[in-house]
């Protein structure tokens, strides 16, 4: 039973924390799957991917999109090293860090979770780091929004908002460093667990 424990514990740990899609229509993201669920990566250094997601589109495809990418970093802990179009489209990022301008050759059909870049980033630290989305300010096309073109002309441009994923960050780091929720129990529960 103690091995089922710990190794319950250890899953728990190993994987990142799942939040509910963002329920705001047009809104675009970060996270750390294609379904637009998980906010917070816990892992060992090395290089990951993540996804930029524009959640709820009430258009019916996205032809290009335009942010800004930051990572603020606790102890130089992360880094993007590169965005770019979802595997498996054809596209055209044009933009230079932070900003972000991305082109599809054929539009995206929207969806509740419609993947719309593609992220490498690299975790080195021992501390955490947040990765989040602004306005371009590099001549964007809606100043001070995220922009997102939903028909084939520029009349076609409209602001989406930033997700935030509920108000935070996607949040990179090491289990000692990531808030993991928990339930209060009875010192007699646990007990239980070892008989």
């Amino acid at each position: 039973m103690k091995k089922l424990v710990v190794l319950l514990m250890a899953t728990v740990i190993a994987t990142g924390a799942m939040a509910q899609i963002d329920p705001d229509d047009n809104m675009i993201g970060v996270y750390f799957d294609m379904d637009a669920t998980q906010v917070e990566f816990v892992g060992s250094s090395g290089n990951f991917s993540g996804y930029v997601c524009a959640t709820h589109p009430t258009y019916e495809a996205i032809y290009a999109w335009e942010a800004a990418i930051f990572v603020d970093n606790q102890g130089l802990a992360g880094f993007v090293n590169h965005v770019g179009v979802p595997e498996g489209v054809d596209g055209l990022q044009i933009g230079t860090a932070p900003n972000i301008i991305m082109a599809f050759a054929e539009p995206i059909p929207a969806a509740p979770v419609t993947v719309i870049g593609q992220f490498d980033f690299g975790y080195y630290g021992s501390g955490g780091a947040c990765i989040s989305l602004g306005a371009n300010d590099a001549n964007p096309s809606i100043p001070g929004q995220l922009a997102v073109q939903v028909g084939p002309t520029a009349d076609d441009i409209v602001p989406f908002g930033d997700s935030a994923n509920g108000g935070v960050c996607a949040i990179i780091g090491t289990a000692d460093c990531v808030v993991v929720p928990t339930q209060d129990v009875s010192f007699g529960s646990v007990k239980a667990l070892y008989r």
